[in-house]
Protein backbone atom coordinates (compact mmCIF):
# COMPACT_ATOMS: atom_id res chain seq x y z
CA UNK A 1 0.00 0.00 0.00
CA UNK A 2 2.97 2.11 0.76
CA UNK A 3 4.02 2.04 -2.74
CA UNK A 4 0.60 3.04 -3.92
CA UNK A 5 0.28 6.21 -1.85
CA UNK A 6 4.52 7.26 -3.05
CA UNK A 7 3.08 7.40 -6.39
CA UNK A 8 -0.24 9.42 -5.37
CA UNK A 9 2.12 11.55 -3.54
CA UNK A 10 4.53 12.23 -6.36
CA UNK A 11 1.44 13.11 -8.88
CA UNK A 12 -0.47 15.16 -6.20
CA UNK A 13 3.10 16.92 -6.14
CA UNK A 14 2.78 17.49 -9.60
CA UNK A 15 -0.68 18.66 -9.47
CA UNK A 16 -0.04 20.97 -7.28
CA UNK A 17 2.16 22.86 -9.22
CA UNK A 18 0.16 22.21 -12.90
CA UNK A 19 -3.52 22.53 -11.19
CA UNK A 20 -5.11 22.41 -15.16
CA UNK A 21 -3.46 18.94 -14.78
CA UNK A 22 -6.25 17.61 -12.45
CA UNK A 23 -9.06 18.05 -15.06
CA UNK A 24 -6.89 16.74 -18.17
CA UNK A 25 -5.78 13.74 -15.76
CA UNK A 26 -9.27 12.86 -14.73
CA UNK A 27 -11.06 13.57 -18.88
CA UNK A 28 -8.00 11.64 -20.14
CA UNK A 29 -8.32 8.26 -17.90
CA UNK A 30 -12.03 8.60 -17.79
CA UNK A 31 -11.84 9.10 -13.85
CA UNK A 32 -13.66 11.30 -11.93
CA UNK A 33 -12.58 14.17 -9.20
CA UNK A 34 -13.23 11.56 -6.58
CA UNK A 35 -11.46 8.93 -8.33
CA UNK A 36 -8.70 11.18 -8.93
CA UNK A 37 -8.74 11.84 -4.95
CA UNK A 38 -8.90 8.01 -4.50
CA UNK A 39 -5.74 7.66 -6.44
CA UNK A 40 -3.54 10.11 -4.61
CA UNK A 41 -4.30 8.69 -1.70
CA UNK A 42 -3.19 5.43 -2.65
CA UNK A 43 -6.59 3.74 -2.26
CA UNK A 44 -6.80 2.46 -5.53
CA UNK A 45 -4.21 0.95 -8.68
CA UNK A 46 -4.42 1.87 -12.10
CA UNK A 47 -4.03 -0.55 -14.87
CA UNK A 48 -0.43 -0.12 -17.13
CA UNK A 49 -2.05 1.06 -19.65
CA UNK A 50 -3.70 4.06 -17.99
CA UNK A 51 0.13 4.47 -15.89
CA UNK A 52 1.62 4.60 -19.37
CA UNK A 53 -1.20 7.26 -20.07
CA UNK A 54 -0.93 9.51 -17.19
CA UNK A 55 3.14 9.27 -17.72
CA UNK A 56 3.00 10.93 -20.89
CA UNK A 57 0.28 13.57 -19.62
CA UNK A 58 2.64 14.46 -16.77
CA UNK A 59 5.90 13.85 -18.49
CA UNK A 60 7.67 11.95 -16.37
CA UNK A 61 8.59 8.23 -17.70
CA UNK A 62 7.13 5.67 -16.39
CA UNK A 63 10.18 4.09 -14.45
CA UNK A 64 10.38 7.13 -12.18
CA UNK A 65 6.72 7.23 -11.50
CA UNK A 66 7.07 3.55 -10.91
CA UNK A 67 10.46 3.87 -8.73
CA UNK A 68 9.38 6.69 -6.84
CA UNK A 69 9.94 6.86 -2.92
CA UNK A 70 8.67 9.36 -1.28
CA UNK A 71 10.97 10.63 1.51
CA UNK A 72 9.46 14.14 2.97
CA UNK A 73 5.43 13.84 3.43
CA UNK A 74 5.83 12.78 7.11
CA UNK A 75 8.77 14.93 8.03
CA UNK A 76 6.00 17.11 9.48
CA UNK A 77 3.99 14.43 11.56
CA UNK A 78 5.04 13.94 15.57
CA UNK A 79 3.90 11.26 17.38
CA UNK A 80 2.35 11.52 21.17
CA UNK A 81 5.83 11.50 23.25
CA UNK A 82 6.63 14.67 20.45
CA UNK A 83 9.42 13.27 18.49
CA UNK A 84 9.15 12.55 14.71
CA UNK A 85 7.28 9.75 13.44
CA UNK A 86 10.02 7.92 10.98
CA UNK A 87 9.03 6.82 7.12
CA UNK A 88 8.87 3.45 8.66
CA UNK A 89 6.24 4.21 11.10
CA UNK A 90 4.27 6.71 9.72
CA UNK A 91 3.78 4.19 6.67
CA UNK A 92 2.58 0.75 9.46
CA UNK A 93 0.11 3.13 10.56
CA UNK A 94 -1.16 4.05 7.31
CA UNK A 95 -1.30 0.10 6.21
CA UNK A 96 -3.47 -0.14 9.24
CA UNK A 97 -5.73 2.57 8.61
CA UNK A 98 -5.82 1.09 4.47
CA UNK A 99 -7.05 -2.22 6.16
CA UNK A 100 -9.40 -0.71 8.30
CA UNK A 101 -11.03 1.46 5.57
CA UNK A 102 -10.97 -1.65 3.27
CA UNK A 103 -12.58 -3.77 5.59
CA UNK A 104 -15.20 -0.80 6.42
CA UNK A 105 -16.04 -0.44 2.83
CA UNK A 106 -16.12 -4.52 2.47
CA UNK A 107 -18.80 -4.35 4.78
CA UNK A 108 -20.32 -1.31 3.70
CA UNK A 109 -20.93 -3.16 0.07
CA UNK A 110 -21.76 -6.66 1.28
CA UNK A 111 -25.20 -4.69 2.18
CA UNK A 112 -25.92 -3.54 -0.94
Amino acid sequence: MSRLRDIGYLIDSVIMNRPELGILICNELGFTQFDLFRFICGRVSISPKKLSKLSELINIDIKDILYYTNNDSYSNLIDYEGSKLSQEGANFILDIIDSYIDIKEGLENERL
